[in-house]
């Protein structure tokens, strides 16, 4: 099978002997997409979900998924626990699943029928005689007594360790002992290692700041620094007329064409994709969510295929051609899988 087509699953430790693991990678599965947590965020009922899965779902009835409890978008917070969590067990995971499907394999060649060994029922058992490779205990008794025997030396003098001085190099030179390389004699060593802990001070001073995340990232004290991306407000679009609307489009950067319902679904999925990037510990760059909405165009906005405008009723019908479906976006379903992809 094609390794590119090997999308993890939490059933691929059913056959090893971790089968508990399945249950584990299936907690940290969402329940809204079925993916691994991205992003997690804590509703106000203590749910947890994707950020941009969350996001659209209130932004459709505003409703916990879970528990059909009343919440906002704005009462979300980040479960930055679980973040670490996933991120680890999505680094271990290759490993661990080789290591127990190695593990599997070898068990099941252990239980292969092979040749029977003779059992042995008493000491006497160990006296054989005749035949070539074959040991007496006689003659195991004539190897054990042929083998040397270790010889115990003792300490020549227990405070020999105390008159110990380490031999000096030719040139009568020793090395600094913070480590920065120089090489001086013994008298001048004391004055140096004042100097030198006062440079490494002022080296330390002089680069920049780094810290680890909770994903092995390393960030500067600059990028600490930078102004977090503001979250986009959610709008009144009964209020606004198709003019206003469109000028509001045109202001963040995206798409105007379409009627005026286009332009509000189009609006509320810009602003779940934004605001799930700002959640992100990992932000993308605005290009790159404007490929995702791009996206979100062809398969339910302005470019979408006619058959795709239809109620989701259409699709449920009994006589709804499936396969013919498949075979139609096929293409655009590839597409799809290879942006997931690319997003973990």
């Amino acid at each position: 099978m094609d390794p590119s087509m090997d999308i993890p699953d939490a059933t691929d430790w059913l056959n090893t002997p971790l089968r508990q693991f399945s249950d584990l990678e299936s907690a940290l599965h969402c329940e809204i997409c079925k993916e691994f947590y991205d992003t997690p965020m804590i509703t106000s009922c203590s749910h947890t979900f994707c950020s941009k899965c969350i996001r659209t779902s209130l932004s459709a009835d505003g409703k916990c998924p879970a528990c059909r409890t009343a919440d906002q978008a704005s009462k979300l917070r980040n479960n930055w626990a679980l973040q670490t969590v996933v991120a680890t067990f999505l680094a271990a995971r290759p490993e661990a699943l080789s290591l127990a499907r190695r593990e599997q394999e070898l068990a099941a060649q252990s239980h292969r029928p092979g040749k029977r060994k003779r059992e042995v029922t008493g000491p006497d058992d160990m006296e054989q005689t005749g035949g070539e490779g074959r040991t007496t205990r006689s003659k195991s008794r004539r190897v054990a007594a042929s083998q040397p025997e270790a010889i115990e030396i003792g300490d020549s003098d227990e405070g020999g360790d105390a008159d110990f001085e380490p031999e000096l190099p030719p040139d009568g030179l020793v090395e600094c002992p913070l480590g920065c390389g120089k090489r001086m004699k013994i008298e001048q060593v004391e004055p140096h290692l004042d100097r030198c802990e006062d440079e490494k001070k002022q080296a330390s001073r002089a680069k920049p700041r780094t810290s680890v995340n909770g994903f092995g990232h390393s960030r500067s004290s600059s990028q600490h620094r930078a102004k977090p991306q503001e979250r986009l407000a959610e709008l009144n679009y009964s209020l606004l007329k198709d003019q206003a609307m469109r000028k509001k489009l045109e202001e963040l950067g995206i798409p105007t064409s379409g009627s005026k319902q286009l332009m509000v679904r189009r609006h509320t999925e810009w602003v779940n994709i934004w605001n799930a990037n700002c959640d992100s510990n990992n932000p993308r760059s605005k290009r790159e969510l404007l490929r995702e909405l791009d996206a979100w165009e062809r398969t339910q906005g302005s470019k979408a295929p006619p058959a795709q405008n239809t109620s989701a009723s259409a699709i449920m019908r009994k006589d709804f051609d499936g396969n013919g479906w498949a075979k139609k976006n096929k293409d655009e379903f590839s597409r799809l899988i290879a942006d997931a992809r690319r997003k973990k």
